[in-house]
């Protein structure tokens, strides 16, 4: 009886690099030196698994690209570290799998690297009381807008008229500070400044200035109306 032929039968389809991640490219989320993008997997692997996928970037506006990661193909989305705040940049991912790396798929415009949260808005209402010839009594409200960050504290400066800069006299996590020091028949401008982790507000600035002593009744009737 002759022996029986056992034939391989081989598979005729090309093994090819994937087809283009899927997008477009999401920017989730940016702080001051880093972006969290997000994109699809490809429709076409290539008849292969996927190994990776490569992840470049590119700063505006230069026109070379550098690599700055290479995650798992489970990955889908990845944090891109050490950028350089307020710069612009644009980003691509490709897929690769053993028969090489897909095309990439680019952002159509560049995002710009900045902290989610901004600096409060400059404080409100300015108040002065009880103006002795050496102290005052000062008040304020709080900023309309904390800027999506906490307000950690308040920067108080005044300003001897014909003097034209502001000194720091005191900081306080208060809406309210007694000026002291005051020199009777001394002008003084005064600023209030809010502090949270992005910075510093707008200052606060009064229209009037507080007069100490003997022009203090004549400085009242016009102090910040």
């Amino acid at each position: 009886m002759p022996p029986k032929m056992i034939w391989t039968l081989q598979s005729s389809v090309e093994k090819k690099p994937p087809s283009r991640p899927q997008g477009p490219i999401k920017v989730l989320s940016t702080t001051k030196t880093s972006a969290t993008i997000e994109w699809r997997a490809p429709e076409d692997d290539g008849g292969l698994p996927l190994s990776a996928y490569v992840l470049e970037k590119r700063e505006f506006p230069r026109s070379t690209w550098s690599r700055v990661d290479k995650i798992s193909p489970d990955m889908t989305s990845n944090t891109i570290q050490n950028l350089t705040t307020g710069s612009d940049y644009f980003f691509r991912v490709m897929a690769e799998n053993k028969a090489g790396p897909s095309p990439p798929l680019e952002m159509d415009k560049p995002v710009r690297i900045k902290s989610p949260y901004d600096v409060p808005s400059a404080p409100t209402g300015l108040r002065v009381s009880n103006v002795t010839d050496k102290s005052a009594d000062v008040s304020w409200t709080a900023p309309d807008s904390d800027g999506g960050t906490p307000i950690t504290n308040y920067i108080v400066q005044t300003r001897i008229i014909p003097r034209s800069t502001f000194t720091t006299v005191q900081e306080t996590t208060e809406t309210k500070v007694t000026l002291t020091g005051l020199v009777a028949d001394s002008q003084y401008m005064l600023q209030i400044i809010a502090v949270n982790a992005e910075g510093q507000s707008l200052p606060l600035q009064s229209r009037e200035p507080i007069c100490p002593e003997k022009i203090l009744s004549k400085c009242l009737k016009s102090l910040f109306s």
